[in-house]
């Protein structure tokens, strides 16, 4: 008695190319989430630089090296940003003019690989017009990440505080052209918080400029009057 041999039923072609499919998509899912894993430990790894460089502790250039090192070539618009404000904690306290210069271009250049990956980033454009305004760049550029900035987040007050910072530390250089954007920042942010507005306004020594302003709402109004300032003068610009 004979016993036939089962014959292997060929897997269609098809079939194979849809096995590869569900490989390949499961490898670029794997590397998405490592890479986006990374980012994340590198945007704790900034954070907890940024908050010591505000308590005065300096963040050592090793350190910095390290940080930049660990996740490689930056891929993503969030990983250049990331990398842009430790360029940017850098510029804070080297003393070295050229060494300075050179900490505030790699940021700017990280930061226009940012905004050219993701475009509708608003506090990129915002962190943009910051560091053209740190090196005294004034230029066709500066006025497009302001007014960016300022189109994409018209109700972040984190891009309204940046924006209107810049405007308080170069009122020279910026009040005369950005005066119809600052009509528009001011009576927004002291809607959200007047007390941080004018704290913010006083840290620039321009807590008078900000009360004479006719932007202000009534909460504003009140915490100038409170600490003796004149409110509503009609000014408009620093």
């Amino acid at each position: 008695m004979t016993t036939r041999r089962r014959r292997s039923v060929p897997i269609p072609g098809y079939r194979w190319l849809f096995v590869g499919a569900l490989l390949l998509m499961a490898i670029v899912a794997a590397r998405m989430a490592a890479i986006e894993l990374g980012a994340l430990r590198f945007e704790r790894a900034v954070l907890i630089a940024e908050s010591a460089a505000r308590q005065g502790r300096q963040l050592d250039v090793r350190a910095a090296d390290r940080l930049l090192d660990s996740t490689g070539t930056p891929r993503s618009a969030l990983q250049h940003e990331l990398r842009a404000r430790v360029h940017l904690l850098l510029a804070q306290q080297i003393r070295k003019p050229t060494d300075r210069r050179a900490a505030l271009r790699a940021a700017r250049e990280h930061l226009r690989a940012a905004a050219a990956l993701r475009p509708s980033w608003s506090y990129v454009w915002a962190e943009l017009a910051e560091v053209k305004a740190r090196e005294g760049s004034f230029d066709a550029e500066f006025m497009t990440a302001f007014r960016r900035a300022l189109a994409l987040g018209p109700h972040e007050p984190r891009v309204l505080r940046q924006l209107i910072g810049i405007v308080l530390r170069y009122p020279d250089r910026v009040a005369d052209a950005l005066a119809d954007e600052t009509s528009v920042i001011l009576p927004r942010l002291a809607r959200y918080d007047a007390s941080h507005l004018f704290l913010l306004a006083s840290r620039y020594h321009r807590a008078g400029w900000l009360c004479a302003s006719r932007f202000l709402d009534a909460d504003t109004r009140l915490i100038c009057a409170q600490r003796g300032f004149e409110i509503d003068s009609g000014t408009t610009t620093p």
